[in-house]
């Protein structure tokens, strides 16, 4: 064979001593192939070296065994832990992942979902939509899946969420956010924040502040838990701080939180960040956590477990929420139901950075 000659699928028929078209059955997993002659085309396909074109193949099925990914940041640890899921699902159900970054823009978001369709993916996750318009207005042909979505809702609903009853709120965020027909696979925020708020209300804490908040979906939904979980043990919020979901985020709603009057002996951090940003605050002032003040945070990502003293959090198990968000593209790729809707329970993990409430002793 000329060596300027690219190799077919005749070549490995002829090397095995079948026709082509055994050998595409073969190599596709054909089940009627028996197994001792699909050992054999593997052998020649082998031998000579042959890699089948995928391009080829996906125009012929229709399909590109491809899913599109689309995450706010490769920088970022939660989003790296959601990729891993994913793309290990998919590789396991014989699916290439196709990465991009939209860095939070609406723009650059719609540009790489545009890029995605231009490249015949089977299916797009997106991760944390920046609330851009296009996922309650387009219809997609195709499976779209949102990971973690950051909903934009809005200074009036964030406001509500402070001081309206609990349902009323949670009823106009549905109305608000299920107008979009594509699927959602998610933490249930506000079971975590009430996980977090329980943990402190069992350490004797009443004074509890919560510090992260923003007019997103999750931020609500966790101020949300957070309510509802000192409702339930008759008390309130002892103050609600707004900040950005960072480091200096944090070290701001850290700096108001201590110098309030009276000041709290807890807090529950919007997200990991926040709660790092507030520890380092306190250390600023010359305070201990947790001897003078108690954060949880939510996340866990991987400086919660570093950071002095390690952070107690709720923690999201973020590769099954990559590999859910597969699930879903697969079951609507093969016609099957799948929910619009699915809620992982967070976990919370308890650390070093809660400790009981100054002065309160220990339960009998």
């Amino acid at each position: 064979m000329p060596a300027n000659r690219s190799l077919t699928l005749a070549d490995v028929a002829a090397l095995a001593g079948v026709s082509p078209a055994t050998v595409t059955r073969a190599l596709n997993g054909h089940p009627a192939v028996r197994p001792e002659t699909r050992a054999r085309v593997e052998a020649a396909a082998t031998a000579l070296g042959y890699v089948p074109d995928l391009g080829a193949r996906a125009l012929a099925k229709g399909r590109s065994r491809t899913i599109g990914l689309l995450i706010p940041s490769s920088r970022d640890g939660f989003w790296g832990s959601v990729t891993e899921g994913l793309e290990a699902r998919a590789a396991e159900a014989g699916f290439a992942t196709l990465l991009a970054a939209s860095h939070s823009d609406p723009d650059r978001e719609r540009a790489m979902i545009e890029l995605f369709l231009g490249k015949r993916v089977d299916g797009i996750v997106v991760g944390s939509a920046a609330g851009a318009s296009w996922t309650s207005r387009r219809p997609f042909a195709l499976p779209m899946v949102l990971v973690s979505w950051d909903a934009v809702l809005g200074p009036e609903l964030m406001a509500a969420a402070i001081t309206d009853p609990i349902p009323d709120v949670l009823a106009r965020i549905r109305a608000r956010t299920h107008k979009s027909s594509l699927a959602h696979v998610y933490t249930d925020d506000v079971d975590g924040a009430e996980q977090a708020t329980r943990h402190l209300l069992a350490l004797g804490h009443r004074r509890i502040a919560f510090a992260g908040l923003r007019p997103v979906r999750p931020a609500v939904l966790r101020l949300l838990g957070f309510r509802s979980a000192l409702a339930d043990a008759g008390h309130g919020p002892s103050l609600i701080l707004e900040s950005a979901a960072s480091l200096e985020g944090g070290m701001e709603a850290g700096r108001q939180l201590l110098e309030a009057h009276p000041r709290p002996t807890a807090v529950v951090a919007f997200d990991d960040m926040v709660g790092v940003g507030i520890i380092r605050a306190a250390h600023a002032r010359g305070l201990r956590v947790p001897d003078d003040l108690s954060v949880v945070g939510f996340d866990d990502v991987a400086i919660a477990a570093f950071v002095e003293p390690p952070l107690t959090t709720v923690a999201q198990d973020k590769p099954q929420l990559g590999s859910l968000a597969v699930d879903v593209i697969l079951a609507r790729l093969e016609g099957r139901a799948s929910s619009i809707d699915t809620a992982l329970p967070g976990q919370l993990v308890i650390r070093q950075s809660t400790g009981r409430c100054p002065g309160d002793q220990d339960p009998a």
